[in-house]
């Protein structure tokens, strides 16, 4: 959120981002502290800390030194306030959580409550519960379950028990039933959570005794060093005032020196990693930024929810693999761009890679947006830097007013004493913990104090843990207070001259910081003395500097940084323009490489640059995890939004935005094999001009498995590196599809991911013996989409052949069917059917239209209301027939005694019997039902209707429209009602046209309900189910619909927010998981460029060494567990012949071109000479052209 207009404003980042982020759920209330939790003078920081934080439930603190956190984290376990910690720090990301001592977690899992039928308990004391069926039950020794609805021992209904899992078909109980009735039929069990308490540590003592999540299995070891390693950096910091200097290896071993002397652990300090963070530590990588953002954002969902299980208590990230291959020398030429704190990291050859990379991504949904925001914040498509640019950044630098770190004014002028020997941080922390919480009598004089807070900025408001504090009575302000966000806040009244003394000796005591982490010899928890007096501690505002104690500074950014001219307008232009010289209008004018080539023709003028598609338009759902954009953009395509939204991240990413799916169906037209070439600058052949091009990458962004496997079949064809991932709810994975080093998304068997037919609801299920709630909403929907969809566009399309006039469909049906009418037409058509020729008239698609007519779609004509007094009178007959008739129609089919083919009681458990409901206005739920139902009857045929408030005026007036309604009672059925539950899908209707009784009792109906009319004229819009417009009324519907048959068959009521959820199809997702696999993925990129080949080698294959870097990752917030593995290796496969493909190196077979024809059998013929193989089957895609000893196949032989 921070732009250019900020920098030069000094605004800090919360002022920055105040109003962008009020306007992302205008639910929630943003406010801006103008305190300080990051100064210490007692007792007013107490006040501080108590004013702001009383009516907070967690306290997330971001980039804050150890000092600070521990402080915070000693105050919050005292008022009960869960405390969430994170950094990233160069390479390094970390986060801790304390949630205090008891904490209460009521939902471990987040998932539903697993639910199984019982087919038998014994009487025992301890009795055994055999599960019905063979499907997993997911549960373990210890977990709960509870009794419902079980037959004959009726006493354990309602009742708890723990459980042993004695087999994979045995439960024992821990209840004794020997006094119970016997158990019979089948019962239900439903898992049952009970709250668990967990106890977490404060700070003081994870620092020597650490609870460290594994990020990576494979390494246990590097989580502890690199925990090591931050705790030693934070001690460099507190002796320095600041980082260590980028690539300095003097000040590096200094932080190896400390790390030995900590002794936190008893494996020996990693010199070499604790080096590579020492030396990155002014840099920040802004994949870790989203990764620690997003599982920070979990962590204080949990501990406000009480749902998931937190985190216990540090998790460690350190990405290594980026680092150069070289030390980077003093001077870097990055210094003073925005891309500093990149270059820091992988370096000045990495960096340009990646200036110079482009990307091109399918979907711009969720994952989408945050990598599109990585991407622009990382420089991706951007184009070298001129070296105008770099010499101007370059001077800057040298002509600095001054050098050093601009965290030095922190602790100039200030005596540390010199480390001591002894460092036990334990005693340490809980000393400073009891000095903080007791020390009440200790008067405050008012005096400034001394701010050890966020690493490394000018400005002191910058990178604290919040704002500087102004005045006592000054709470906070909320987004709406500067509706601009662009106002900057008064300066500090304490503000004096550059290098004045602002506190005196004779000043308020106030916490030193080498107390914290230096250690005291011989010196008691009771003796320590925690408060000292500061000397010489200076403020020196608004300083320039030559380096960044953590991240580019912001202030020196806007000085040292070329103006950006204003974007242009993102090109709308057609996708044939990707290939145009029009440049100018994907985004503003950067260095160009070469405008094209001339051997292969690859358009090469806008490279490089970001290519974006997404064929959808964005909905209001969207808004909650899609950040880049806003409630004004509902409607509006969602890849040029997205682009829109990325220009202005960064102005200077060319970014090109399509509206196409990449399909099949587009793979000739719009998306070749030449374009995916170009779109990450990859020319088709190996001249000068493609050589010239940096290699780019392709990202998959999308939400279903087909496009997903049809991306990697292209990028596997055209052998580029693809990068890929996913999210559902709390669960994310990400991927890397490297060529000629990994295997490709389609080797793995995927099988369980693709809703497999195993898993579909069987029919009998879905339409007549629904078990769970679940199968009465997709019935509801299936009704949705029968009544509103799928017959309403058939007979949208009758209609719209014969200009809406249902007279006309009458005479086209005399007239096209006349021979077969003609000897049972009546008397009264009789005079009027023309001769047989006449069909001549009527043209192909009207004829088949009428030729195929059949009877749901006849009936669905003649039912179709004209009024809105028939709208509501066919709802409230459909009301019967879904819920009352059909009821009757079970139970006189199965009565209650039924038995099933083998002797046993049909009505049990899975199966239900239903209860006949009787329609009443007082129902909320029946009002509901018909009201929505005779409201899409009216939109669908173009009928005007009343609006009704809420229930009591839609009850109301249903009562008016139904006062001549005459109730149908149930009449006797001879319909077939289907059982067998191994049939999966609903059985094809028989086809064919109507029968001739059916198809005159047509003419009849028409002749008798329209032929008087004024006007035959007859409109039907079908209804696509939208889930976000409520004023349509399609989720009012399915949710009266499936509810009211859950109450007919005695199931529990969904909730509507769930209904919504299941019939439209939302996949459950949430920003912190597409935060942090978008990160993910970003990392993994960043290894990719930082392992490229120069730009002169651009064809290179790339280095085996990548595959020992790269990393698949699976994440699951919620348990919490992120698991990172190496990729599978491609697979190799040796030929007779000595040859060895693989997925990424297929075998070809040339035909020589002197060969009149090449036939069939010449190709099996030259397969087993040349290759030793023998053709058993022969296929083109799903067409079989050879199988072997099939005599059928031999004459195909001949085929060339």
């Amino acid at each position: 959120y921070v732009r250019e207009a900020h920098i030069h404003q000094k605004l800090t980042r919360a002022e920055a981002s105040l109003s962008e982020l009020a306007v992302l759920n205008p639910y929630v209330q943003v406010g801006l502290a103008e305190k300080s939790l990051a100064s210490w003078k007692y007792p007013s920081s107490l006040n501080v800390y108590e004013n702001l934080l009383k009516d907070v439930d967690c306290l997330v603190l971001t980039d804050c030194h150890l000092f600070t956190a521990a402080l915070l984290n000693a105050f919050c376990r005292r008022h009960g306030i869960r405390f969430v910690y994170t950094n990233t720090i160069g390479i390094l990301g970390n986060i801790f959580c304390d949630f205090g001592e008891d904490f209460a977690i009521y939902d471990q899992f987040g998932t539903p409550l697993r639910e199984f039928l019982i087919s038998g308990i014994t009487n025992e004391e301890t009795p055994k519960l055999t599960p019905k069926g063979r499907g997993h039950l997911f549960l373990d020794d210890g977990d709960a379950i509870k009794f419902l609805e079980v037959p004959g021992m009726t006493e354990l209904n309602g009742r708890v028990s723990t459980v042993k899992v004695t087999s994979n078909t045995t439960l024992q109980l821990d209840i004794d039933t020997r006094a119970f009735g016997k158990f019979s039929g089948v019962g239900l069990a439903v898992e049952h959570r009970m709250p668990k308490m967990v106890s977490f540590d404060p700070i003081w003592k994870q620092i020597v005794r650490p609870d460290i999540l594994f990020f990576d299995e494979s390494k246990p070891e590097l989580s502890t060093q690199t925990h090591l390693a931050f705790v030693s950096l934070m001690n460099f910091y507190a002796e320095k005032g600041t980082l260590p200097a980028t690539w300095s290896e003097s000040e590096a071993d200094e932080v190896v020196q400390i790390a030995k002397s900590l002794q936190l652990s008893d494996t020996e300090p990693d010199e070499g990693l604790i080096r590579a963070i020492a030396m990155t530590s002014r840099g920040q990588l802004a994949p870790l930024c989203s990764i620690f953002g997003g599982i920070a954002a979990q962590e204080a969902i949990k501990a406000v929810t009480h749902k998931f299980t937190p985190l216990k208590q540090w998790l460690y990230f350190v990405v290594d693999a980026v680092l150069p291959k070289l030390p980077l020398a003093k001077g870097l030429q990055f210094q003073r761009s925005r891309y500093n704190s990149l270059a820091i990291c992988v370096g000045e050859e990495a960096t340009q890679n990646i200036l110079n990379a482009s990307v091109f991504m399918a979907g711009c949904g969720a994952i989408g947006c945050e990598i599109l925001k990585l991407l622009a914040l990382m420089g991706f498509g951007t184009g070298p830097m001129s070296s105008a640019e770099l010499s101007n950044a370059t001077k800057q630098v040298n002509n600095s007013s001054r050098g050093g770190s601009t965290s030095d004014w922190f602790f100039d002028g200030v005596s540390l004493p010199s480390r001591a020997d002894n460092r036990d941080l334990t005693a340490l922390f809980e000393a400073l913990s009891l000095r903080i919480l007791e020390q009440a009598d200790t008067p405050d004089t008012g005096a400034s104090s001394h701010q050890p807070s966020g690493f490394g900025d000018t400005n002191p408001r910058v990178r604290a843990g919040m704002p500087h504090i102004t005045s006592d009575s000054d709470v906070g302000r909320t987004g709406s207070s500067s509706p601009d966000g662009l106002s900057p806040l008064s300066p500090p009244a304490d503000v004096h001259a550059f290098g004045e003394c602002v506190a005196s000796a004779s000043d308020s005591e106030v916490l030193t910081i080498s107390s914290l982490l230096h250690g005291f010899r011989d010196v008691s928890v009771s003796e320590m003395t925690v408060f000292e007096t500061p000397r010489n501690i200076f403020y020196r505002p608004n300083l320039q500097s030559n380096t960044s104690g953590y991240d580019a500074d912001v202030e020196s950014l806007a000085l040292s940084m070329p103006v950006p001219q204003k974007p242009l307008p993102i090109s709308r232009a057609s996708p044939d323009s990707l290939n145009s010289n029009d440049s100018h209008a994907v985004t503003p004018a950067a260095p160009a490489l070469v405008t094209s080539c001339h051997r292969c023709g690859s358009s090469l003028k806008e490279l490089p640059r970001l290519t974006i598609t997404d064929m959808d338009n964005i909905e209001k759902s969207n808004l909650n995890r899609q950040f880049l954009f806003r409630p004004e953009h509902v409607g509006l395509s969602k890849s040029t939004v997205a682009a829109e939204s990325t220009l202005k991240i960064n102005p200077q990413v060319r970014i090109k935005a399509l509206q196409s799916k990449f399909s099949p169906e587009t793979e000739k037209t719009i998306f070749t094999n030449n374009f995916l070439l170009d779109s990450v600058g990859r020319g088709s052949c190996s001249s000068a001009a493609c050589a010239s091009v940096p290699r780019g990458i392709v990202i998959a962004a999308l939400d279903n498995i087909f496009g997903r496997k049809y991306l990697d079949l292209r990028c596997v064809a055209n052998v580029l590196p693809l990068f890929e991932s996913g999210t559902l709810g709390t669960s994310a994975h990400a991927q890397v599809i490297l060529p000629h080093l990994t295997e490709s998304y389609n080797d793995q068997n995927e099988s369980a991911s693709e809703g497999v037919d195993d898993m579909a609801i069987p029919y009998c299920t879905l339409k007549t013996f629904p078990s769970q709630p679940i199968h009465c909403i997709e019935w509801a929907r299936e009704k949705f989409f029968s009544q509103f969809t799928l017959k309403a566009s058939k007979l949208e399309q009758l209609l719209k052949a014969f200009n809406s006039s249902v007279l006309r469909i009458k005479d086209a049906i005399l007239t096209i069917r006349s021979l077969e009418l003609q000897p049972f037409i009546s008397d009264q058509y009789a005079s009027s059917l023309p001769a047989a020729s006449s069909h001549l008239v009527y043209n192909s698609i009207q004829s088949g239209l009428i030729r195929n007519l059949g009877k749901p779609l006849a009936k669905f004509l003649l039912s179709r209301p004209t009024s809105f007094t028939e709208c509501v009178t066919l709802a409230r007959i459909k009301f019967d027939k879904y819920y009352n008739h059909k009821a009757h129609h079970l139970l006189e089919k199965f009565p209650e005694n039924a038995k099933t083919y083998n002797g046993t009681a049909f009505w049990q458990l899975p199966k239900r019997r239903p209860t006949p409901l009787t329609f009443s206005l007082k129902d909320p739920l029946h009002v509901q039902f018909v009201w929505s139902f005779a409201r899409l009857l009216a939109h669908q045929m173009g009928i005007k209707y009343p609006q009704a408030d809420d229930h009591h005026s839609a009850a109301t007036l249903l009562e008016q429209y139904l006062s001549d309604f005459t109730l149908q009672p149930y009449t006797t059925s001879d319909k077939e009602i289907l059982t067998d539950p191994s049939i999966r899908r609903k059985p094809d209707a028989k086809s064919g046209k109507l029968n001739l009784p059916t198809l005159l009792q047509l003419i009849n109906s028409i002749e008798a309900k329209y032929s008087k009319a004024k006007d035959d004229q007859l409109i039907c819009i079908p209804a696509h189910f939208e889930k976000d417009d409520e004023v349509l009324g399609h989720v009012d519907f399915v949710d009266a619909a499936a509810n009211l048959r859950a109450l007919m068959y005695g199931l529990p009521l969904t909730p509507r927010h769930e209904v919504k959820r299941i019939a439209g199809r939302i996949m459950p997702a949430i920003a912190t998981t597409t935060a942090v696999v978008a990160g993910l993925v970003c990392v993994e990129a960043l290894k990719f460029f930082a392992f490229l080949s120069p730009p002169n080698h651009p064809h290179d294959p790339l280095p085996t060494a990548l595959l020992e870097v790269a990393r698949n990752y699976f994440v699951n917030l919620g348990a919490p567990t992120v698991y990172s593995i190496r990729p599978s290796p491609c697979r190799l496969q040796s030929l007779p012949n000595g040859v060895t493909v693989s997925t990424w190196n297929p075998w070809t077979l040339p035909i020589p071109h002197d060969a009149p024809q090449f036939t069939l059998s010449d190709l099996i013929t030259t397969l087993q000479e040349r290759f030793g193989l023998s053709a058993s089957l022969i296929s083109q895609q799903s067409r079989v052209l050879y199988m072997e000893d099939f005599n059928f196949y031999n004459q195909k032989l001949g085929w060339s």
